[in-house]
């Protein structure tokens, strides 16, 4: 089948499923096609919309967060690096059992 491919990207394939959901509604009963809806087909959409958005927020959720922790990760380093300094001014540079 040549000429029935399945889109690749997102985009193509919601309007693809959007021109199904259409067909159903408006030819589905008639061709005695029982086994979806097309409101059934229409709910689905928008529920893997929805779904789509909050894979989306957490994405940039995750992004935020990463980049909170770097920064957190360079300003613990810069005060364990600085404490050691003051540390090693008070009490030497070297181990000591004392």
């Amino acid at each position: 089948m040549k000429g029935n491919r399945i889109p690749k990207d997102e985009s193509s394939v919601l309007a693809l499923a959007e021109s199904m959901a259409r067909g159903l509604q408006a030819e589905g009963a008639g061709l005695g096609i029982t086994g979806v809806s097309g409101p059934a087909m229409q709910a689905l959409i928008v529920a893997y919309r929805a779904a789509q958005g909050a894979v989306q927020r957490a994405k940039q959720t995750k992004h935020e967060a990463k980049q909170a922790l770097q920064a957190a990760d360079a300003a613990a380093t810069v005060f364990i690096t600085n404490a050691k300094k003051a540390l090693t001014f008070h009490l030497g540079d070297r181990w000591s059992m004392a």
